[in-house]
């Protein structure tokens, strides 16, 4: 039976699409096939002992080499070898973990593996990549758990590959061997790559109101997220700083230099943070952007993403700006993706300029220009939308005390 194409589609910011392809694995003509390698690397059943026997007896002698030389590989990695009578350059043998209900950090080592081994095709030239359903064979993992995180982190990677310049893996496939597994793989890529469906606006940019101020105040004393911060002009952490802020962030709108915008939840008026543009010489139409979700639950839902997104549709949009720029903390994962999902590019880093518990950590310098981001798709960005009532769209801004 021929492999046959389910579905391809565009990864959103990037050079690369991602495919859902029902049948066998090595008859797949890519750069690179994925097995899914146990820990010793010397061959087993499924997919694993499928590719070992149709590469033939040149990657077992391969594998017994890194197996004698490495002691196999750790689940979460990967390794590249050649790809013996396979129609692909190489083999990467990614090793999963086993399922043992979730509690034991299952999902993070799924995740490594595929983006450990996205790392090593590139490392390697590949510019194709062919991927089996890692660890959900004799290792147990649940089809429709291991189908989302498979698709989160190769989605993720891509893009923050991208993000920062690096070679792209321009066709991802996703090999499923079942017309079963083939309809969970294709419901969770509805579901983490829609086609053609816009993401939901949850989140709007509103006016800093007085009766924020309180809530504000003890956001900003709160260490986990004063540590991800870099120390403003003044951050309101009491009473008398609060009505300050309040008084500076209007005065900086209505002068131009400055605009901050409270982030609600759409529909309750829920505060979740706050976002900020700092204007630098007009000329130079670019600006420096912030921002801090104080309310610890709404970090890790993608509130984060949506608030960039509408100020930066804000920023170019709006303002008619060129350039946008900010500084993250290199300890700041989750930031440092988000931004690099919204389309912010990594353009250097200062080398240990920030000590935190017991160590230095770089700042990493980060932008993205107009350009980049009228290129962005714009079917699955929500867009800057002014709360209703709030007149013009420059509104929200300096709204009513």
């Amino acid at each position: 039976m021929e492999n046959r194409l389910l579905v391809r589609r565009p990864v959103p910011g990037t050079a690369s699409r991602l495919s859902l392809v029902r049948g066998d694995i090595t008859r797949e003509h890519v750069d690179a096939v994925v097995n899914a390698a146990n820990p010793s690397l010397l061959g087993g059943g499924g997919v694993d002992g499928a590719i070992h026997r149709a590469a033939g007896p040149e990657l077992d002698a391969e594998c017994r080499r890194l197996h004698d030389e490495l002691g196999g590989c750790p689940p979460g990695q990967a390794v590249v070898t050649t790809a013996g009578r396979l129609a692909a350059r190489h083999v990467i043998h990614a090793v999963g973990p086993v399922w043992h209900g979730g509690g034991r950090g299952e999902a993070a080592t799924l995740s490594s593996a595929y983006r450990q081994a996205l790392a090593r095709a590139r490392e390697a030239g590949d510019r194709s990549v062919a991927f089996p359903s890692i660890s959900t064979g004799a290792y147990g993992y649940p089809v429709a758990e291991a189908a989302r995180v498979a698709l989160r982190a190769l989605v993720e990677d891509l893009r923050e590959a991208a993000g920062r310049g690096l070679p792209a893996v321009e066709e991802v496939r996703l090999v499923l061997f079942s017309d079963a597994d083939a309809a969970v793989y294709q419901a969770a890529l509805d579901e983490i790559l829609p086609e053609g469906v816009p993401e939901a606006v949850r989140v709007e940019l509103d006016a800093v109101r007085r009766e924020d101020l309180p809530l504000f105040a003890r956001w900003f004393r709160e260490p986990e997220l004063l540590a991800l911060l870099y120390p403003g002009p003044l951050l309101p952490n009491n009473e008398e700083d609060e009505e300050e802020w309040y008084r500076r962030q209007r005065e900086a709108r209505a002068a131009g230099r400055e605009y901050t915008f409270a982030v609600r939840l759409r529909g309750s008026g829920q505060l979740l943070g706050s976002v900020a543009l700092r204007l630098h010489e007009p000329k130079n139409r670019s600006a420096t952007f912030g921002i801090a979700l104080g309310d610890p639950a709404a970090r890790g839902k993608g509130y984060g993403l949506e608030a960039t997104r509408l100020t930066l549709d804000f920023a170019f949009g709006e303002l008619n700006l060129h350039r946008v720029e900010l500084e993250v903390f290199a300890y700041n994962l989750r930031a440092y993706r988000m931004y690099l999902r919204a389309g912010f590019r990594e353009e250097g880093r200062r080398r240990e300029a920030v000590f935190r518990e017991g160590r230095y950590h770089d700042a990493v310098w980060m932008a993205i220009l107009e350009e980049e981001w009228r290129a962005q798709p714009r079917d699955d960005l929500p867009r800057w939308l002014p709360p209703v009532g709030a007149g013009p769209a420059v509104a929200p801004a300096s709204g009513p005390a």
